[in-house]
């Protein structure tokens, strides 16, 4: 995906802040696709591929740095009855966390770039806000979960930590993120969910899903349906459901 597209897609996505906003005020979530962003994330899905047999798969518990990212992008295991800061849902997937400018995945860094501008943007935030840890104490949490055919899942439940967190800074909470797997292609059963404002549960996984955005309101209920419990679990097989996130995270 060339400059020009990628600007384009930028331009079109932030025209159409207002009713992306008003979506989320409403209902709780937006979702936002056209033909630019799945190009843009079916490139982003090539280079994941490309890249996640190459790294050594490390436990849940085990640290690492965020400046290191940008020469060492870090795949964890993400399985047991809690989180990795102890929040208290269940869950089994893998997690890649990517530098946001990574040069070496252009895909991937323009794909991280726009989620981290329209984040910031719709939370009112300055629009680089998160690049320069060092002076706002919060770094761009560019990252992606798999969750493998044969088990994978997220227990439904409703973001704490994180939004505690950034309200003592006035920072709005909000999740974006992007779809990168096509149901019945890449896995059969299962998938992403959000509970509606109306308490409707809200599948984000269908045949018109991929490629496109989600956001939504982080105080709202959302987790993974079980992916395709009927085989066994590949951690290194390309399919499964798939989907990139940016967030902030506190500097610890």
């Amino acid at each position: 995906m060339d400059d020009y597209y990628e600007t384009s897609l930028k331009q079109n996505m932030l025209n159409a802040i207002g009713s992306i906003r008003s979506d989320v005020e409403v209902s709780g979530y937006s979702v936002w696709r056209s033909e630019e962003s799945l190009n843009l994330i079916e490139n982003s899905r090539k280079q994941y591929l490309k890249l996640f047999k190459s790294l050594p798969l490390h436990p849940q518990t085990e640290k690492f740095k965020p400046d290191n990212l940008e020469t060492n992008p870090w795949r964890k295991l993400c399985v047991g009855a809690s989180n990795g800061i102890g929040d208290p849902y269940a869950q089994f997937l893998t997690t890649t966390y990517l530098n946001d400018s990574n040069i070496n995945y252009g895909a991937l860094s323009s794909l991280f770039d726009l989620m981290i501008v329209m984040r910031n943007t719709l939370t009112g935030m300055p629009v680089e806000f998160g690049k320069d840890s060092e002076s706002c104490g919060y770094w761009n949490a560019c990252r992606i979960h798999h969750y493998p055919r044969g088990g994978g899942f997220m227990s439904e439940h409703r973001d704490t930590h994180f939004p505690s967190v950034l309200d003592k800074d006035g920072i709005p909470f909000l999740q974006v993120m992007a779809c990168l797997s096509k149901p019945n292609e890449h896995f059969d059963e299962g998938g992403g969910f959000i509970r509606s404002k109306k308490g409707i549960k809200v599948p984000l996984d269908n045949t018109e899903s991929y490629g496109s955005f989600v956001f939504f309101d982080g105080a709202m209920r959302h987790g993974v349906d079980t992916v395709d419990a009927h085989i066994i679990p590949d951690f290194l097989s390309p399919l499964g459901r798939v989907a990139a996130f940016a967030n902030l995270y506190e500097i610890l």
